[in-house]
């Protein structure tokens, strides 16, 4: 074993009190941040030294170590005990109290109380603590949870997301309301068309699709912030087909990693950037592809979006047609990341197949400002501190969000979940 991961090893086993354990397996992982940084982590499983035979088919075992540290900071990222059961020399956290639960995640972090972190949720056995700045949650969601056994000892501990020590922030007060907003909530209410169903028809309706609202109204940051994703809008157009034979290789989900890489925090793939030569040798591609799966589709296709996943590049395709259905015909074709070549792809076609033939909509009758009026008192708009990654700082946004709808045939304003 390398020194350096035996030394964390050696760290763990004192820190955890682990003498009645052993080690039963290491890996190492690595994951991208939402401040988009790459950071390293030991997975180690260790067993109760009773336990001497195990088998990896069967479920984990009770009273199982389940223990991840970071190799930057050596600080846990989660320490979960099987079946909430331990063996212990004496356990990581034994209290009585809130009060004391909040001391030990204060020193654990490096994080204050009230000031970057307050209570979430909170139940018999089990509290969880959200992220903050200045009092407000932050996006992407930071949170941690910790949960007690019956004698008050720690059995799972687990933060989500980074926590780290400072956030560079832009400091501003927050001023941003509906009104001010309008001209760009407007703009996320659009009419799209929604499956029904119960009814089995096609509703053509008006709604908010989600989005951060920067609180300097210069723009928006998108709603999904944990991928690295640009948007794109070109619609692939050929003039002769490929006859050559596309084949499927497995998308590897599982890396190994090598000390040397976790020492040196060589960057995660996720972390590159979609550059505008990245944009265009991904087009050629993707259109290549398309040449030999859909030769008859020139101009039927529109590439949308381009983000990174693991180690392979993600490009998402809809059939190009005016319909908002929100069940459109949809491709998710995958390149590697190094060779940028198509290895594998996903349809929608035998879901939609699934489902019966609707009942088209009938003409719509409410204007686009018609059905605004009718649910602008249904908008919400709450303040968030949100991770911008170009300027790599946290910002004032507003999270414009709607529950409702208003129906195109009808002018009803009605629930989202009822669809």
């Amino acid at each position: 074993m390398d020194a350096r991961i035996q030394a964390l090893v050696d760290y763990t086993k004192e820190k955890l009190s682990l003498g009645n354990y052993y080690l039963y397996s290491c890996d190492l992982d690595r994951k991208v941040t939402n401040q988009n940084k790459t950071v390293y982590s030991l997975e180690m499983e260790w067993l109760p030294e009773h336990i001497k035979a195990y088998d990896e088919e069967d479920e984990v075992l009770e009273g199982t170590a389940s223990v991840s540290i970071s190799i930057d900071t050596k600080r846990f990222n989660s320490i979960i005990f099987v079946g909430g059961k331990s063996y212990l020399d004496k356990p990581v956290l034994q209290v009585k109290n809130k009060k004391e639960i909040i001391r030990w995640i204060e020193r654990e972090s490096g994080l204050t109380y009230e000031e970057d972190f307050i209570s979430w949720q909170e139940d018999e056995d089990k509290l969880s603590f959200i992220r903050i700045i200045d009092g407000l949650e932050i996006r992407p969601k930071e949170w941690m949870e910790i949960e007690f056994d019956e004698a008050g000892q720690l059995v799972f501990y687990s933060v989500y997301g980074s926590f780290i020590d400072k956030l560079v922030i832009r400091n501003e007060p927050y001023t941003l309301n509906l009104h001010k907003a309008e001209h760009l909530v407007k703009k996320q209410f659009q009419q799209w068309d929604f499956s029904a169903m119960e009814q089995q028809r096609i509703v053509p309706a008006y709604a908010i699709e989600e989005v951060y609202i920067r609180n300097d109204l210069t723009g928006t940051l998108p709603f999904d912030l944990s991928e690295n994703t640009q948007k794109v809008n070109f619609v692939l157009e050929w003039a002769e087909p490929i006859y050559k034979r596309f084949k499927r290789k497995p998308v590897k989900l599982l890396e190994e990693l090598t000390p040397e890489q976790a020492f040196a925090c060589e960057p995660h793939p996720e972390t590159f950037p979609i550059s505008d030569n990245v944009v265009q040798i991904c087009v050629k591609e993707v259109k290549c592809f398309l040449q030999k799966m859909h030769p008859n589709d020139s101009g039927k296709w529109r590439m949308t979006e381009i983000h990174r996943r693991y180690n392979y590049i993600g490009v998402k395709l809809v059939q190009n047609q005016q319909s908002r259905n929100i069940l459109n015909r949809k491709l998710l074709i995958m390149l590697d990341g190094s060779s940028f070549k198509a290895f594998n792809y996903m349809d929608n076609e035998m879901m939609l197949d699934s489902f019966p033939e609707y009942k088209k909509p009938r003409e719509i009758k409410i204007s686009q400002e018609e059905a605004y009026e009718a649910i602008k008192d249904y908008l919400i708009l709450k303040p968030y501190y949100v991770y911008d990654k170009e300027k790599e700082e946290y910002v004032l946004c507003g999270f414009l969000d709607c529950h409702h709808y208003v129906d195109g045939e009808t002018g009803k304003v009605g629930l989202l979940n009822d669809l």
